[in-house]
């Protein structure tokens, strides 16, 4: 197997002295029969399998030996035997010989192996020679022989002393041998060897003559003169011996009758003053240990969702207790491998994504299971790739817009995409960027839209775990608008209408602008926000009273004109009204009532009763009228009668009339000479002293806004619709038969009215009046109680006409 630590070069020798301990260099050569002590530290190459029945060997130092030799390897940590160590005798290499309970391993295998050996180098017997200090006694032993049932323990030891190394002549000399517990000395095992001062054996002698005295452990010999060097060597046996190793001690003491004594093993300085001794530990047998631990392994592979293996994903990597055991980054393989775990459980956990990805948050887990040696755990793990989002909007409503054009820049300026286009839900979706600094450019508006300038800046890094969301909005181009005004009025006033409710059509006249309108107090509704173009203005609903007008109503905006495009539309009375007079009209055509001026139709038949009392002073009168009158639209008669009185300081008259005009004849009736009156709505003015009943048709008094217009309206245009309505005149004048001339003013305070008639015997008199303009709606009454006050001043007028005429005539008579 491929082991490191087991060649006699990387063994550690130790020996033994009286001065401690000493390392001994391995490729020193080891003293014959001198003990050392040798350790091997092993270790084997992890993810090396280790089955049953694997061998490892042990070299030797090539100075040493040692007799059979056999212990067990044991796991330091639990006990168990792992493996056992033979050495046999006289070999120079030991086997180590492998079961199969380090086969769940596979790191941090090693051992030791400690066993002691015996040198086979002779060497000199000190440096100092017959003049030097040399060493006066070595005490050494071995095992001699191993048990037959256990190899492995010492069945005998053999002792070895070693005195006067350099041949001095010490006289008698006495030699005492302790043996140490578990010894018994072995009877007729000695040998003595007689050696000169350069170690040549000069007589070997066994028997009875070198026989020591035995008195239990100690063993004694006698030599009665010593003139050579000597060597005693006998053995023991060993008793009592158990486990793989152990310790055997011998002691021996040297006393010379010449006193050559000093400190054994040649360590003394050669005073020869007291007894020599020698202390000796004879280590048998060894141990040996061993230790591995399992180590599992987990790959990790990363994949893009596209199965693409992904380089550069970092990883820490953590034990259960969340404690980090170390950290890494996919290679071009995708995978990231941790080694030398035991069992139990782990966790990946991504800390960084490969460029252009997002980092997938959730732990992977991890199993080391104890009787999986060799084949790593697989896992993995799927990255997406990232994404920014822009989503556009319009900044007026916020609604999406799409077709919005935009490339991509990066830091540098740099376009890395170009011509991106929104979608329908205004968003554009750019994946795979490396992290970075970005941003976006619009390029090209939506249509309708401005091009928005600024940048949208954005940044992705390698710890996004969701696409990366910006947004920004581009405003409406600014069109120039206009606005519309439209006026409503009324026919029967010619003011503004209030509550005509109104919608705006486009060009087409089907699109609606906007939302519905309502004319305001003053009969205004303004649309703005409008581009150049045509609308048309729709009345949806007439004010109560009023007929609705169907006609559309066009209006043409110039939205570059700083001025507001302004129409009307005159809506027509529903409502059946009565003159400001008392008068009865008959009419077999509608008339209309201009508001601008009071003239009677061409078409209407007016009628008219007056009763006029005058007291005989034009200083001084008073009257009083009653009058009732009543029309129709189509065709109408009235009747009036009327009363009055009037007293003065002189004179009082009273005085009864009627009459009744048609439109193509009249008839009047006379009871008495009497002055016109005429009685309003409002007021009886009585001009005259005299009393006078007369009757006038007229069949040419008319005004009509077809074939005769009598005003004009307020706005730019005017569409009028036929009235139904009949009404009769603020002044018709009646008189009796003759010529006579005058002028009268209408209910408008700005509209005259004039007529000439020429009268002969019983001619009914004709006239006409006239109307002018008006000049616009500020100039007409406003209330019910201005209406009447400019009725009344029509019907003084005219009655100052008819009082003028009057007299002419009762001039001429």
């Amino acid at each position: 197997m491929a082991t490191k630590g087991l060649t006699a070069a990387e063994a550690t020798i130790t020996e033994k002295t009286n001065n401690g301990v000493v390392t001994i260099d391995p490729g020193a050569d080891l003293e014959a029969g001198q003990n050392y002590n040798i350790v091997y530290n092993w270790t084997l190459k992890d993810g090396v399998a280790i089955e049953d029945g694997d061998t490892a060997s042990v070299t030797l130092p090539a100075t040493a030996s040692y007799g059979n030799i056999s212990f067990k390897i044991e796991d330091e940590k639990t006990g168990t035997n792992v493996g056992t160590f033979t050495l046999n005798k006289d070999d120079d290499v030991g086997t180590i010989v492998f079961n199969g309970n380090l086969a769940n391993t596979n790191v941090g295998r090693s051992g030791s192996l400690t066993f002691a050996i015996t040198g086979t180098k002779m060497v000199d017997n000190g440096s100092g020679g017959s003049d030097g200090p040399g060493y006066v006694v070595n005490k050494n032993g071995w095992v001699g022989a191993f048990d037959s049932t256990n190899k492995t323990w010492p069945a005998q030891m053999v002792w070895d002393v070693f005195f006067n190394v350099n041949a001095d002549d010490m006289g008698a000399t006495t030699v005492t041998d302790t043996l140490g517990i578990n010894q018994d000395y072995n009877l007729g095992s000695t040998t003595v060897t007689y050696t000169d001062a350069s170690g040549n054996v000069l007589d070997r002698v066994t028997g009875a003559s070198v026989e020591p005295t035995v008195d239990g452990q100690k063993l004694t010999y006698h030599f009665d003169h010593v003139t050579t060097g000597v060597e005693i060597v006998y053995t023991t046996t060993v008793k009592n011996q158990s486990g793989t190793s152990g310790t055997l001690t011998n002691d021996v003491v040297v006393a010379s009758a010449n006193g050559i004594t000093g400190n054994p093993g040649g360590s003394g300085d050669g005073t020869i003053s007291s007894p020599a001794l020698s202390h000796k530990d004879v280590e048998w047998g060894g141990s040996g240990n061993a230790s591995g631990d399992y180590s599992g392994s987990a790959i990790l592979t990363k994949t893009g969702v596209n199965g693409k293996l992904l380089t550069g994903a970092h990883y820490e990597f953590y034990n259960e207790a969340k404690e980090l055991l170390g950290s890494g980054s996919t290679d071009d393989q995708g995978q990231l491998t941790m080694k030398g775990l035991s069992a139990g459980n782990y966790y990946f956990k991504e800390t960084a994504a490969p460029d252009g990805y997002l980092l997938n948050p959730t732990l992977v887990p991890v199993t080391i299971m104890a009787n999986n040696t060799s084949t790593p755990v697989d896992v993995g793990q799927t990255d997406h790739q990232n994404s920014v989002i822009l989503t556009k909007t319009a900044a007026d409503s916020g609604t999406a817009l799409a077709n919005a054009t935009y490339d991509v820049y990066d830091s540098t300026g740099n376009i890395v995409k170009s011509g991106l286009k929104t979608n329908s839900a205004g968003q554009i979706q750019v994946i795979g960027l490396a992290a970075g600094d970005y941003y976006f450019k619009e390029t090209a508006a939506p249509m309708g839209y401005e091009v928005n300038n600024e940048k949208v800046p954005f940044t992705m890094s390698a710890t996004m775990t969701t696409a990366k969301q910006v947004s920004q909005s581009d405003s409406p181009i600014k069109v120039a608008t206009g606005s519309a005004t439209l006026n409503k009025t009324a026919s029967d006033t010619g003011y503004g209408l209030q509550g005509a409710t109104y919608e705006l059509l486009a060009a087409d006249q089907a699109t609606v602008i906007g939302t519905p309108q309502v004319t305001d107090i003053d009969g205004q509704l303004t649309v703005g926000n409008l581009e150049s173009g045509t609308y048309y203005f729709k009345e949806l609903s007439a004010p109560a009273g009023y007929a609705l007008n169907p006609n559309l109503v066009p209006v043409v905006v110039d939205a570059n004109s700083d001025q507001t495009a302004t129409v009307s539309q005159v809506d027509q009375s529903t409502a059946t009204g009565s003159s400001s007079s008392d008068t009865t009209t008959t009419s077999s055509v509608p008339t209309e009532s201009s508001s601008s001026s009071v003239i009677p139709s061409s078409s209407s038949s007016l009628s008219s009763s007056s009763s006029i009392s005058s007291s005989s002073s034009d200083s001084s009168s008073s009257s009083s009228s009653s009058s009732s009158s009543s029309s129709s639209s189509s065709s109408s008669s009235s009747s009036s009668s009327s009363s009055s009185s009037s007293s003065s300081s002189s004179s009082s008259s009273s005085s009864s009339s009627s009459s009744s005009v048609s439109s193509s004849s009249s008839t009047s009736s006379s009871s008495s000479s009497s002055v016109p009156s005429v009685s309003s709505s409002s007021s009886t003015v009585v001009p005259s002293s005299s009393s006078s009943s007369s009757s006038i048709s007229s069949s040419a008094v008319t005004s009509s806004t077809s074939s005769h217009p009598t005003g004009s309206t307020s706005s730019s245009q005017s569409v009028s619709d036929s009235s139904t309505e009949t009404g009769s005149s603020a002044a018709d004048v009646v008189t009796g038969g003759g010529a006579a001339t005058g002028t009268g003013q209408s209910s408008s305070s700005s509209t005259l009215g004039s007529g000439t008639g020429a009268f002969a015997g019983g001619d009914l008199a004709k006239a006409s009046s006239t109307a002018a303009k008006g000049n616009a709606n500020r100039y007409l009454p406003q209330t019910n109680e201005e209406k009447g006050a400019s009725v009344l001043i029509a019907g003084v007028l005219l009655l100052g006409f008819g009082t003028s005429l009057w007299r002419l005539r009762q001039h001429r008579n």
